[in-house]
């Protein structure tokens, strides 16, 4: 059974430097790789975002995956070739589930975090 890699993210999870977190999730045949898959970085276990921002509605119990989170940036474009090298020789896919209300979250996370760069600014100014 061929990996799927799934991206998704629900607009609101942020990483420490208060940049948005997407999370890649790993599917289908997994367990024969599992030890290179941990390698990689992925742990096993619930996941966050399953469902983007409409999934943290739903009330079923997250579902158990192979997983990483990933702050929007140079990390995520990193990880996202990772895993493309990876899967693809293997007959695997690679999947976005980020829609537009997910988008939509966050941009609005963006502004609110600008905003509160620049209150830290202003306050260290003083």
């Amino acid at each position: 059974m061929p990996i799927t890699a799934s991206i998704e993210s629900n607009g609101l999870d942020r990483s420490q430097d208060d940049r948005a977190l997407v999370q890649i999730s790993l599917s289908g045949g997994c367990y024969p790789k599992k030890e290179e898959i941990k390698k990689m970085g992925y742990a096993w276990g619930d996941s966050r975002m399953g469902g983007g921002i409409m999934g943290m509605l739903s009330m079923r119990p997250a579902a158990k995956c192979w997983h990483k989170l990933i702050p929007i940036g140079p990390e995520l474009e990193a990880a996202i070739n990772q895993i493309s090298d990876y899967i693809i020789p293997l007959g695997g896919s690679i999947k976005s589930m980020i829609g537009p209300l997910d988008i939509a979250m966050m941009q609005k996370g963006e502004a609110k975090a600008e905003a509160r760069k620049e209150m830290n600014d202003v306050a260290a100014n003083k």
